[in-house]
C-alpha cells in the first residue's frame, strides 16, 4: 500500500541520515586527529629549528675564538721572526 512504502521510504530516509551523522562525526573525528598531528609536527619543526639555530651559534662562537687565537699565533710568530731577524 502506499502507507507502508510511505512508511519505508521515512524508515530509509532516517537510516540515510544516521549514516550521514554518523559519518560526519567520523570525518570530524579524523579531521580533529589530522589537526592535531599536524600542530605536533609543527611544535617538532620548531623545536628542531631552535636546535640549529642554538647550535650555528655556538659554532659561530667557536670559528670566533679560533679566528682570535690563530690571530695570536699568528702575531706571535711575527715577533718571533722580528727577533730572530734582530
Amino acid at each position: 500500500t502506499r502507507y507502508s512504502d510511505l512508511q519505508q521510504a521515512y524508515e530509509d530516509l532516517g537510516k540515510i541520515v544516521d549514516n550521514n551523522a554518523d559519518s560526519a562525526l567520523t570525518n570530524g573525528l579524523v579531521i580533529q586527529d589530522l589537526e592535531n598531528k599536524i600542530r605536533n609536527l609543527e611544535a617538532d619543526i620548531i623545536a628542531k629549528e631552535r636546535i640549529i639555530l642554538e647550535k650555528s651559534e655556538a659554532n659561530n662562537i667557536l670559528w670566533g675564538k679560533i679566528k682570535a687565537l690563530e690571530e695570536k699565533e699568528e702575531n706571535l710568530t711575527s715577533q718571533v721572526t722580528k727577533m730572530e731577524i734582530d
